[in-house]
């Protein structure tokens, strides 16, 4: 297997377990193999078995783990996210490699990939991992990954200091540094946002309310409502406890699009979460369109219905959300999403967008 020659490989592993089915090494080996074919579900109850053999061996952990952590990804490696039953089996299993290996780095970034997916235990896996970058340095991935935990936790500052040097860098992963400069980028437009809030702060509200406050993601969420300038990172000083009442029709002051802007408007079903970012699937008669963002925190969120606050997180949206999406579109007709997400405005039912352009699906429903 490691000389690269899986199919004989895979061969001897299933004549040793032809023999006794039950081997550990045996089903950890072939577990393995599988995991290396992308065939997960195989791998799964090979693996399982070589752990209830009691299996010390760090990478059947590990692997078993990451076999559960790619049930329910698309080809483009996006997650909408795990169940709770899940996310704590893949904890468990990648808990004990840590145990095992306390050196192996893998293990640190996928139980902070599947805290991230969840929105869970941040300040934990920001500690894991800087742990695996310790083991691992200079490896981009860990870093782009702490960036992401920094970002859930708005701390800009330090989420900069790591992106910047990856942007600049002369580092050979193209794909890298570009991530890399749109989170940085993100940051910037999100500093623009505030310094406009901040400027508006003082000046008298259309309906004399206070902005809401919600969470996407687990970040604070700037619920502007009608009259009032938020984003979707900045919540207000003061919040009023008495809700608004909802605006109807086109009373409602939608955000104008600016040049090179389109919008849409549709029903909000499903937010899928990955690492590089979340995928908003909208619901626009009988098309399906996908729009993309790589941070929440560049996106203005807005509500014009009082019953869109708390927890927006990713998964499926039941009931889904009346919204309209502005966006930048994607010319490209090979492009796997619609566009990319400026604003979304949470929207009344019976709210209809003056002009509602047909937007092509570029990706199969």
């Amino acid at each position: 297997m490691h000389l690269g020659n899986i199919n004989e490989a895979e061969k001897r592993l299933e004549q040793a377990l032809a023999l006794d089915p039950d081997q550990p090494m045996a089903n950890s080996s072939l577990g393995l193999v599988k995991v290396r074919e992308g065939k997960f579900a195989e791998a799964k109850p090979l693996l399982k078995r070589a752990i209830a053999a009691n299996s010390q061996n760090y990478l059947t952990h590990f692997n078993y783990a990451y076999a559960l952590s790619r049930e329910g990804m698309d080809a483009n490696d996006m997650i909408s996210g795990y169940t709770t039953e899940a996310a704590d089996e893949m904890r468990a299993e990648l808990r004990k490699a840590i145990e095992l290996s306390p050196t192996f780095p893998e293990s640190y970034r996928l139980l902070a990939f599947v805290n991230l997916v969840r929105n869970e235990q941040i300040d934990e896996s920001i500690a894991l991992t800087k742990r695996g970058l310790s083991l691992s340095p200079g490896r981009g991935e860990f870093g782009l990954m702490l960036a992401q935990l920094y970002l859930r936790k708005q701390d800009f500052k330090s989420a900069r200091e790591l992106l910047e040097p990856m942007a600049r860098g002369n580092s050979t992963d193209k794909q890298l540094r570009a991530h890399a400069q749109i989170l940085l980028d993100s940051i910037a437009r999100y500093d623009e946002q505030v310094a406009r809030f901040k400027e508006r702060q003082g000046e008298t509200r259309e309906d004399g309310r206070s902005n809401g406050s919600g969470n996407i993601g687990g970040q604070p969420l700037g619920l502007k409502r009608r009259g009032d300038v938020a984003n979707a990172s900045t919540q207000p000083e003061e919040s009023s406890s008495e809700e608004p009442p909802a605006d109807t029709g086109n009373q409602i002051p939608i955000r104008k699009p600016e040049a090179g802007e389109e919008q849409v408007r549709g029903l909000l079903v499903r937010i899928e979460c990955d690492p590089k970012g979340a995928t908003f699937i909208v619901k626009v008669g009988e098309q399906t369109l996908r729009f993309r963002t790589t941070n929440f925190n560049g996106i203005q969120f807005t509500a014009y219905t009082p019953d869109i606050s708390g927890d927006i997180t990713c998964g499926a949206r039941n009931p889904a959300n009346p919204v309209v999406i502005t966006f930048h579109s994607s010319k490209d007709a090979r492009a796997k999403f619609n566009g990319d997400v400026v604003a979304i405005d949470f929207v009344p039912k019976d709210f209809e967008l003056k002009q509602n352009p047909e937007v092509r699906s570029q990706k199969p429903e």
